[in-house]
């Protein structure tokens, strides 16, 4: 029997654990030899990994068809990110036929699973209902099941449903809550919506010193909306000093961006 030491990903054997170290140092041919040795003990993440690199070509010749019976093996191991990712693939219709009723089964086993990228998929599908029939109230249960794992992509579209009513009663109180914690994960989108609560006082306070910090770490990580209204702040003095020449670098960087208000 392998032996198996414990990681943070719960027992992984010696063969994995070597194949992730060469992965990680970009030894990609010894990493391929130790997922194929792990792979023959039955791994599945290994058997998933090796998959990854046939589909990006690292420490084998890139073969998609080899990546995909891998892929499919991992599926068949129960694997939640193998089956996610072949979901997404039947979603395309990349590398196979289009089959959106093959992807939303594979989304809901890996969402069962646990795994937040697959609950978000669903989220995404129930919203805009795609391979389902339209379910808003359920598009926001996935999307805080998503978000209750720490997934700032799902938390940020949780705030826009408690902002607009859409699935669930209409919030500000808890849109606040939700664009706060997707802006503590430093999601440009979230940090401009938490801004724009602070200005306006919509679920909170008005804070103009905290809206023009959001906004500040929103243009700093490259989003033209919140260049643009912290160059307001800095027009009007609002939570910072008047400064002109703050204003105009900041709305000159909004319009490199090509955002016109």
């Amino acid at each position: 029997m392998a032996n198996v030491i414990s990681s943070g990903f719960g027992s992984l054997s010696d063969a994995l654990l070597r194949a992730n170290h060469y992965f990680e140092v970009e030894l990609y041919g010894e990493a391929v030899k130790w997922y194929r040795k792990a792979m023959e003990e039955g791994n599945a993440e290994a058997i998933y990994r090796l998959a990854l690199c046939y589909f990006q070509g690292k420490g084998v010749d890139r073969d998609d068809a080899e990546g995909l019976a891998l892929l499919r093996r991992a599926v068949d191991f129960g694997h939640a990110h193998a089956m996610r990712e072949l979901g997404v693939l039947y979603r395309a219709g990349e590398l196979v036929e289009q089959n959106m009723d093959e992807a939303i089964r594979l989304f809901t086993l890996a969402a069962e699973d646990g795994l937040a990228d697959a609950q978000y998929d669903l989220a995404v599908s129930y919203r805009n209902g795609h391979g389902v029939e339209k379910d808003l109230a359920e598009a926001v249960r996935c999307y805080r099941m998503s978000a209750d794992k720490g997934d700032e992509i799902a938390t940020y579209y949780l705030d826009i449903c408690y902002e607009h009513g859409s699935g669930v009663d209409k919030n500000h109180e808890l849109a606040f809550f939700y664009y706060d914690e997707a802006a503590d994960q430093e999601y440009p989108s979230a940090m401009y919506a938490t801004g724009l609560c602070y200005e306006y006082g919509t679920g909170t306070e008005v804070d103009l010193a905290a809206a023009a910090s959001c906004y500040r770490k929103a243009a700093e990580a490259g989003f033209a909306k919140a260049q643009y209204n912290l160059g307001n702040c800095y027009l009007n003095g609002n939570g910072v000093e008047q400064d002109y020449q703050a204003t105009f670098e900041w709305f000159k960087r909004s319009a490199d961006q090509g955002y016109v208000q």
